[in-house]
């Protein structure tokens, strides 16, 4: 999951479920452990616990105990795709039909043994096929060969059985890629250079005074907290580096002169007439993803690719004091 998680965040994947999908993992570890404590449901078991070793069970039906456990299953479930970065698509948005038409001649999910206990696969793949496009191909990860056998009518939809599997398929192979720390030491100016361009690109905002402005800003170090490295020599000779880093910025900003700001008691606003300028130096952090060219012995060569992860602004701090305009 960490590794999958490190693919989104470099933008090299993205990923989709659907809501049913989520229901239906939750429905399977829900039974998988009924069948385990599945009798703490009656009260016959309860019973007889108490008399054996004279512990009581807390009075809980069948039903109380399924939705406990399935409450708490799909909880896990949606963390779980949350962390990837999950799109989740609804399955409200294939038509039934569709699905009894691919039950009623065998094709689909039903192209093997047409059981009713597919038909929420059905949903699913439906749901899948709509996303499904000719310059954007879509992977189904599942270990169930219902889908293995639907996908093979399908121009732009493929079946792998495991992350691993997806893993080879893009050629990429989680280890410890060579001299990659020494590599960025020996290339820290341009590697420098390049957080700069991106802080310019992505945008500082202020996060602790009104109205304020960030007029410019000029990166002066990096350093790298943590990273994972993806080798991905074998088609194009690159090394992805996915991690977080955090960077010294010289930034100047302006803002209005809260200071010395007027009270509007009738609008019960705070009304400036001047403008401070200034500039500081702040410590900020970002996740990264980038790609390292390596050379025929297999060492990184030149920087490729560099960007943030992150999903919103740089938010940035500039108040010296305890001190807040609010």
């Amino acid at each position: 999951m960490d590794a999958l998680s490190d693919l989104v965040d470099a933008g090299f994947i993205r990923v989709l479920v659907t809501d049913l999908t989520k229901i239906e993992v939750a429905k399977k570890h829900t039974n998988n452990d009924l069948e385990e404590i599945g009798a703490v449901g009656r009260a016959r078991f309860r019973k007889l616990v108490k008399r054996t070793i004279d512990v009581d069970l807390p009075e809980l039906s069948a039903d109380a105990l399924r939705s406990k456990i399935f409450d708490r299953y799909l909880k896990e479930v949606e963390a779980m795709f949350k962390r990837l970065k999950a799109a989740t698509l609804s399955v409200d948005e294939v038509k039934p039909s569709a699905v009894f038409d691919a039950y009623t001649h065998g094709k689909g999910v039903f192209s093997r043994e047409a059981k009713k206990d597919q038909f929420p696969d059905g949903f699913i793949f439906e749901r899948l096929r709509l996303e499904a496009k000719p310059n954007d191909q879509l992977v189904i990860v599942s270990d169930d060969g219902d889908f293995a056998s639907a996908v093979r009518a399908e121009k732009h939809l493929k079946h792998l059985k495991s992350v691993g599997d997806l893993f080879e398929m893009l050629g990429l192979k989680r280890e410890e890629a060579p001299d990659i720390e020494s590599f960025l030491d020996r290339v820290k100016d341009d590697f420098v250079a390049r957080v700069n361009d991106e802080v310019a690109d992505w945008g500082l905002q202020v996060s602790d005074v009104e109205d304020a402005e960030i007029d410019d800003s000029t990166v002066t170090n990096v350093e790298i907290i943590d990273m994972n490295t993806y080798d991905a020599t074998q088609d194009r000779g690159e090394i992805l580096v996915v991690g977080r880093l955090k960077m010294d910025v010289q930034v100047s900003f302006t803002h209005p002169d809260w200071d010395t700001a007027v009270y509007d008691s009738e609008d019960k606003v705070l009304i400036p007439f001047d403008k401070v300028s200034d500039e500081k130096e702040v410590e900020l952090e970002a996740e990264f993803a980038m790609t390292i060219a390596v050379g025929d012995d297999g060492k990184p060569e030149a920087i490729e690719h560099f960007s943030f992860s992150n999903d919103s602004f740089i938010w940035v701090p500039i108040q010296e004091s305890d001190l807040d305009w609010r």
